[in-house]
């Protein structure tokens, strides 16, 4: 009696082939789950937005502070108190003055995040922050800003200090970040306005997504002419 059966040679060649097609599939999967968690943080970050707003209306127009408990802790989004911690906790959460408007952890916490950090998100420090840079004043009310549409509000930012300190600052002029955005998705940043929008970039420089810490020169960086025209300078 003969038996019917694959042979070595034939298996193997199956074998190659879905090996072949896992090769060809991966990539296009991975794009479409780095995607998948840009169009969360976009939401995320947009209804960071909507909270802000709420408590806007709540304080007669008044932004809730990008100051993070150095000088206005009565008025911040999120509280760091000093000295700062190793690591970020809930509490530090549930005191910012946005909390009570949703009280929900995992709004603070960006899906394509490459560390463990409970937060990954901050606020921009113009937004009636404490601290000026290159002279210029944080904005306080919604009044204040004459184009919310071009004015970034909150964005993923990596800090490696073990945890975000809760605003991002950089100065309108120069050729040299402060802080600097996180580049988790596809190589680029998502971000929201002060209108409600957020969108996804892109970088254009390589060097961004490369950047590792405080200061680093980028002079002719689109980048960083982007993110300093964004930042809100009126």
């Amino acid at each position: 009696m003969r038996r019917h059966g694959f042979t070595l040679i034939e298996l193997l060649v199956v074998v190659a082939i879905i090996a072949l097609l896992i090769a060809i599939l991966l990539p296009s999967l991975n794009r479409a789950r780095d995607a998948a968690r840009a169009v969360v943080c976009l939401s995320n970050q947009r209804q960071w937005v909507m909270i802000g707003s709420m408590y806007a209306a709540d304080n007669q127009s008044k932004m809730v502070s990008s100051d993070t408990g150095f000088n206005l802790p009565a008025y911040s989004w999120v509280l760091t108190p000093q000295p700062a911690p190793p690591s970020e906790t809930e509490q530090h959460l549930r005191d910012g003055k946005l909390w009570r408007y949703h009280q929900n952890v995992e709004l603070y916490h960006c899906p394509a995040a490459i560390n463990d950090y409970l937060r990954n998100y901050s606020i921009n420090n113009y937004l009636n922050g404490f601290y000026t840079i290159g002279g210029h004043r944080p904005l306080a009310k919604l009044s204040d800003f004459r184009r919310p549409n071009l004015t970034l509000a909150w964005l993923d930012e990596y800090d490696p200090r073990g945890f975000n300190w809760g605003s991002f600052g950089l100065s309108p002029t120069g050729s040299s970040w402060t802080d600097w955005p996180a580049g988790w998705h596809l190589d680029g940043n998502v971000h929201s306005f002060v209108d409600g929008h957020a969108e996804h970039y892109i970088f254009r420089d390589p060097a961004t997504s490369q950047i590792a810490a405080a200061f680093t020169p980028a002079p002719g960086s689109p980048d960083l002419e982007y993110f300093q025209r964004i930042i809100g300078i009126q």
